[in-house]
């Protein structure tokens, strides 16, 4: 399973910086037991709590993969 988040604007998530902030993603796909997210462009597992909440920057694009 894989998801992309892209961002094709100027728009960024107020705050993008600070921990706090958030981007989320309606109806983001549940895992199947045992796998856990890794962001395909950025090198790095995501944790569960974070998927499909992450800020989002202008013309970004995230590619979170099921492994």
């Amino acid at each position: 399973m894989v998801v992309i988040v892209a961002n094709f604007s100027d728009y960024m998530t107020p705050n993008a910086n600070d921990k706090g902030s958030e981007y989320v993603v309606n109806n983001w796909p549940q895992l199947p037991e045992g796998l856990r997210w890794y962001e395909v462009t950025q090198d790095r597992i995501v944790p569960k709590q974070w998927a499909g909440r992450e800020p989002i920057f202008p013309w970004e694009a995230k590619v979170y993969a099921a492994v």
